[in-house]
């Protein structure tokens, strides 16, 4: 959410002459949308839960690449994080655009394929939410597990 002010002298003239727009502006499902997500402030440890379910799942997934010898680099934090196969650290675009792309589109089919819904463009984070379940993450990794000694045939 975002909004903007000023002196009434300048405010006074938006709409009069002067627009004011943004792809999300007077956007009331984002709005609806943000009021809702306020409940999450008032559940205990929320950010916490998200935390710690997301870390295991990184770290899950960087055992599952180890044991099946896929490089593999994390980048972000445990409730949004991303990771690129075949380069040793990203810090830029440059670095992620020599990454094993393919690698990546074809483990992301696969685990479509059984349920789990990964963006197919290695660009876009993992996000977690709280209500992404302990039983999400056990399923995400179990299914991991298969695909990627499948594409180390």
């Amino acid at each position: 959410m975002a909004a903007f002010g000023g002196k009434r002298e300048i405010m006074s003239i938006i709409g009069q002459g002067v627009s004011q727009g943004g792809t999300y502006t007077n956007n009331k499902p984002g709005i609806a949308g943000a009021y809702a997500y306020v409940k999450y402030f008032e559940i205990p440890a929320c950010f916490k839960t998200i935390e710690k379910r997301g870390q295991r799942l990184m770290d899950g997934l960087k055992e599952i690449f180890e044991e099946n010898d896929i490089q593999a680099v994390f980048t972000g934090y445990p409730a949004m994080f991303s990771f690129s196969f075949g380069i040793d650290a990203v810090t830029c675009q440059r670095d992620w655009a020599v990454s094993d792309h393919d690698l990546y589109i074809e483990l992301t089919d696969k685990a479509i394929a059984r349920g789990i819904m990964p963006d197919r463009d290695a660009r876009e984070p993992w996000f977690l939410c709280y209500e992404h379940t302990d039983a999400d993450v056990d399923k995400t990794l179990e299914i991991y597990a298969e695909i990627a000694k499948e594409v180390k045939k």
